[in-house]
């Protein structure tokens, strides 16, 4: 059976391929987790220094470095399936991994449908490179939640990372193509396989690939078969779903506070 006849991560039931895609369907209200990002990141952001540094030319272009020491460098992608959230939203886990003695970068990028889902790979790998330069012998981590982990893992492949943490990603973006998801990223068949990391090479560093217990089925075989594409180790998160389970990111990165 090829992954197109795949019926948990191609539905074809319309309403079932919703609901699968849309990982809110397992939680009771998706807006106590976005409070929750904004509340825990300001007080971080009030509590632990940070500087805000431009990678590139657009408007969310910049990302966020809670700086620690050089040798390790975190850098975390956001979700929001390329349309919402921002890198001030990703504040939080700085405090972990400060602590633990690691800088931590939260990575703004622009959103669709300003910009294509294509020129948002190309933001993150530009803020990727930008770390790079700027940490050249440092450890470079990079991580990313949902759509985040789906950016981590398309930009890797094309920059200096030592290794990928990824969180509830999505690796194959064609079963969005007919969903409200597609409304405004604008992705049509050809382009949703051509920026899906499950149809291209592996990028052949260490990778992590992590979910919760309570998400969809579609998401969790996303994630099992990436991890099998690209050799991973895995673990499912037990009582987290797709928006807490970044709340356990330093423990899930290794790091002990």
């Amino acid at each position: 059976m090829s992954d197109s006849e795949d019926p948990v991560l191609f539905p074809q039931d319309p309403q079932v391929r919703v609901r699968e895609y849309s990982p809110s369907s397992k939680v009771d209200d998706i807006e106590p987790f976005l409070e929750r990002y904004a509340a825990e990141s300001a007080r971080v952001r009030e509590t632990v220094a940070f500087k805000t540094h431009r990678y590139g030319p657009g408007p969310r272009a910049e990302l966020d470095l809670f700086r620690a020491e050089d040798r390790c460098v975190h850098a975390f992608i956001h979700g929001g399936y390329w349309q919402q959230l921002s890198k001030g939203d990703a504040s939080f886990p700085a405090e972990g991994f400060v602590a633990a003695g690691i800088t931590y970068a939260a990575v703004g990028y622009d959103l669709c449908p300003e910009v294509t889902l294509r020129d948002i790979v190309g933001q993150v790998g530009a803020a990727i490179s930008y770390l790079r330069s700027e940490y050249p012998d440092a450890d470079l981590t990079v991580s990313g939640s949902s759509a985040g982990a789906h950016l981590a893992a398309t930009a890797s492949r094309s920059e200096l990372v030592d290794r990928l943490v990824l969180l509830s990603g999505i690796y194959d973006l064609r079963p969005l193509v007919p969903t409200y998801v597609n409304d405004l990223v604008g992705l049509d068949d050809t382009a949703a396989a051509e920026l899906s990391p499950l149809l291209l090479p592996p990028p052949g560093i260490p990778t992590r690939v992590v979910w919760g217990e309570n998400e969809t089925e579609a998401f969790k075989r996303q994630s099992t078969l990436y991890a099998v594409h690209v050799d991973a180790s895995t673990v499912q998160i037990p009582g987290r779903n797709h928006f807490d389970i970044v709340h356990d990111l330093p423990a899930i990165a290794g790091v002990e506070t």
